[in-house]
């Protein structure tokens, strides 16, 4: 069994991008989901995808929904990133905001004891 460490984080120390990484990734999955089952059905002739108020079928209503799902998953995350850094602010006024994470523990030896043995 490997030996595990409960490490903290607080939300004062995530910086904007990368919670803006973490929003995109989870939007991206779930609007390209959706894009992909809107896409399969305006390639199937249903009226699921429009383009200037007119109904696309076939490949391009394919590739227009991967495009719509794009675009909305993009504004999602720089939603979640506004969200989070103003969580983040107020974090760091009031205190708080502590995110838990296993970590695996390094059993190795550091850089610095082998330089001090080695002496």
């Amino acid at each position: 069994m490997k030996n595990q460490v409960l490490k903290e984080i607080t939300i004062g120390q995530l910086p904007a991008g990368s919670i803006f990484k973490i929003g995109l990734m989870c939007n991206a999955y779930l609007w390209a989901i959706f894009g992909l089952i809107l896409g399969l059905f305006a390639f199937a002739g249903y009226d699921t995808v429009s383009w200037n108020n007119e109904q696309v079928h076939g490949i391009g209503g394919l590739i227009i929904g991967f495009f719509l799902a794009a675009v909305f998953a993009l504004i999602g995350a720089v939603f979640l990133m506004l969200g989070g850094m103003l969580a983040s602010f107020v974090s760091r006024l009031k205190g708080g905001g502590v995110i838990a994470y296993i970590e695996d523990a390094d059993t190795s030896v550091p850089v610095d004891a082998e330089v001090t043995a080695a002496e």
